[in-house]
């Protein structure tokens, strides 16, 4: 969140709900951070989902396809 400057790209998070490994509060102060500057940013809990198993989630994957869709 310190380095996030205006010229930033578009940017998706997803996050799982229950991450143990990174704490989601530093998620979401990265996304304000973001929102701040007057980036675009997306973010996306995944409810009850750990840090590997977020990625496998369907509601993952179908937000990773709408994003790049949308954005590339």
């Amino acid at each position: 969140a310190a380095h996030v400057s205006a010229n930033d790209p578009v940017t998706q998070i997803i996050h799982g709900e229950k991450d143990l490994i990174v704490p989601i509060k530093e998620s979401r102060e990265f996304h304000q951070a973001q929102v701040a500057a007057g980036i675009d940013s997306r973010m996306l809990i995944v409810p009850g989902q750990g840090h590997m198993v977020t990625f496998i989630n369907p509601k993952t994957r179908k937000q990773f396809l709408e994003f790049f869709c949308e954005v590339l």
